[in-house]
């Protein structure tokens, strides 16, 4: 049987679309696919609430994709939507969802760190080819980085853990000149646990560096996934992306938008995991919570 249904990833950076046909717990056909930079996690740690231009932009990005999904001819009531860590901070997050279901008739779910590894995992399962006998999966969101340990014999997560750092959170940080403090607090001997010298990584920041890596004009998702990225090339690409402006990285990649503005705040997290892991290379999916969640549905 097939069925006609949308998942939408409320991130605390990102609002992510994704609508599709799933027959027999695949996807059969991927209808519509479409991304806004929201910023829902800006000044989270000082303020610990929503800012109102975050809320803002993503109420009018989930009328858009509401608009864009009754188009295709999907009920609301088929739109499975997830908040993720910025949304179990915020104080306020309770009140705007309740005024998202009142007037667009959408429910949020907020999930937590554990059921986020396991969709995040499912989504990436489902375009995954190895003969590894684990894999480590991370997934560097705004406010958030997860590190999944998935034994492919066992058919299990293994292990995860959710560190409160993501690119949106170490922009703040960095503007704070906070770095170390923070980092310092976030225990990242635990890190140790995921040591593999690849790494698959999926989400925005890493799916956008990948991109501008490969000097892609236009963002392109059959070139992007699977593609190997090494840790001394993203050490350079940071670098490079550090002397640049962030009008001068809209300009040459438009699809960045406004994730221009923390991308190199993203890269320096993703260098921070990688050399606590020991990782050598980046495999990059672009596949995760989206997909799992659409695939599989949230319960």
């Amino acid at each position: 049987m097939n069925e006609l249904r949308a998942s939408i990833d409320i991130g605390s950076n990102t609002t992510l679309l994704l609508a599709g046909i799933v027959k027999n717990g695949k996807l059969e056909n991927e209808l519509l696919n479409l991304s806004t930079v929201t910023s829902l996690g800006a000044k989270l740690d000082q303020t610990k609430k929503f800012q109102n231009e975050s809320m803002d932009a993503t109420f009018e990005a989930l009328k858009n994709y509401l608009s864009e999904c009754e188009k295709l001819g999907i009920h609301k009531n088929d739109i499975l939507i997830t908040a993720t860590e910025a949304s179990r901070v915020a104080t306020n997050a309770p009140e705007f969802f309740a005024k998202i279901f009142q007037e667009l008739g959408l429910k949020v779910e907020v999930i937590s760190g554990e059921k986020e590894a396991e969709l995040t995992t499912k989504g990436v399962l489902s375009d995954l080819k190895t003969k590894d006998l684990y894999s480590i999966i991370m997934d560097i969101g705004g406010a958030s980085t997860e590190l999944i340990h998935y034994g492919h014999q066992e058919n299990k997560i293994l292990e995860s853990y959710s560190f409160k750092v993501g690119a949106v959170r170490y922009y703040d940080w960095m503007a704070e000149n906070n770095v170390t403090t923070k980092c310092s607090l976030l225990g990242l001997d635990r890190i140790s646990h995921f040591r593999k010298n690849k790494i698959i990584a999926v989400a925005g920041t890493m799916t956008a560096l990948a991109a501008v890596y490969l000097n892609l004009k236009e963002f392109d998702e059959q070139k992007i996934n699977g593609m190997k990225l090494t840790i001394s090339h993203l050490r350079m690409l940071s670098l490079a992306i550090s002397k640049t402006t962030e009008e001068e990285m809209v300009k040459h990649y438009p699809y960045l938008g406004k994730r221009a503005k923390t991308l190199y705040a993203g890269s320096l997290v993703a260098i921070l995991f990688a050399e606590h892991a020991d990782v050598e290379e980046f495999e990059i999916s672009t596949r995760g919570l989206r997909y799992g969640t659409l695939i599989h549905g949230i319960n």
